[in-house]
């Protein structure tokens, strides 16, 4: 049975609006479009200036998003150290209570039964852990801490691992930011779109229905017709820090959509070898030819990743 794979990009889904209007103009009074658009009252000279808007609310939300991703890639790069600092002192700290571990609650760290640390995955709550951790520090006298001999013999500077904690938090808020107005234009951007894109699916079962015979001739409009007889499902998949997973089956025509908040690094393939597409967090991209295996990495060492994507059962 025939079907449309329709776009889920906004770009991909103008373009497709776009390719059907200059079809519908190019012919004229032969247009096979005219009784269904007269007879559902679609006006598509009206669609496309509707999506000529929708489009610079789109450009405004890829420009906050670009900046909110750069604030979060500072984010991560301004609190490392500090991260790195406070699972170094942690691991001392529970080396010096081995005998009472869970003195280390204390602290703010979480810790099993059986002595195994865990610590929190969004940057607020280990911002928040580092903070706990290092006013417990300062709590003792000058001296008493009994952290204090490792910062002294590893010549530890908590005056700039705080600094550098204020400057990602100061990133962290910048992100906040521009991805709130990045929503803002999102929702403009479809208030606009998704009337106009209704109809563009309706014009696609319309001409699927015309050509019932012979569906392929679809395609001259800019629909991407498929006919298969296998199962498809949308894989949601999370992501670990660091981690990376490849996945096969994964359907040409259909979108993988970055769900997180960290970019994703996709590999043609079972490696990582060559230069990875890079999916920023909220962004999405059409599946094509030499994607149906694909690997992909959660670069980042703070946020967990997240991501859809339609693949052949």
């Amino acid at each position: 049975m025939a079907r449309n794979i329709l776009p889920e990009a906004f770009i991909a889904q103008q373009q497709l609006l776009n390719g059907i209007a200059a079809k519908h103009t190019a012919d004229g009074t032969k247009s096979v479009l005219t009784p269904f658009l007269t007879r559902q009252n679609i006006d598509l000279a009206k669609a496309v200036l509707a999506g000529k808007e929708a489009a610079v609310h789109e450009q405004s939300r890829l420009l906050l998003s670009g900046s909110s991703e750069t604030q979060r890639r500072l984010r991560d790069n301004m609190f490392a150290p500090a991260f790195a600092s406070l699972q170094a002192f942690v691991q001392f700290l529970k080396k010096l209570f081995k005998n009472n571990p869970k003195e280390l609650t204390q602290w703010g760290i979480t810790i099993s039964a059986t002595g195994k640390i865990t610590y929190p995955a969004s940057f607020e709550e280990r911002a928040k852990l580092f903070t706990t951790f290092i006013t417990k520090h300062t709590s003792y006298a000058e001296d008493a801490s009994p952290l204090q001999p490792y910062l002294t013999a590893n010549e530890v500077d908590l005056v700039k691992l705080n600094a550098s904690l204020i400057k990602a938090t100061d990133a962290q808020k910048l992100a906040n930011s521009d991805a709130d107005k990045a929503t803002v234009e999102t929702a403009l951007r479809d208030q606009l779109w998704l009337p106009v894109f209704k109809s563009v699916k309706e014009i696609g079962s319309y001409l699927l229905s015309l050509y019932s015979s012979n569906p392929k001739k679809v395609t001259a409009w800019g629909f991407d017709i498929v006919e298969s007889a296998s199962k498809q499902q949308l894989r949601t998949t999370t992501l670990k820090l660091s981690d990376k997973i490849t996945i096969t089956s994964i359907v040409i025509g259909g979108t993988f959509t970055n769900t997180g908040k960290t970019p994703l690094h996709l590999y043609k393939g079972k490696t990582t070898t060559g230069t990875p597409v890079i999916i920023a967090a909220g962004e999405q991209m059409g599946v094509v030819k030499g994607f149906s295996t694909t690997t992909i990495v959660n670069p980042s060492v703070l946020e967990t990743a997240s991501f859809t994507v339609l693949v052949n059962k």
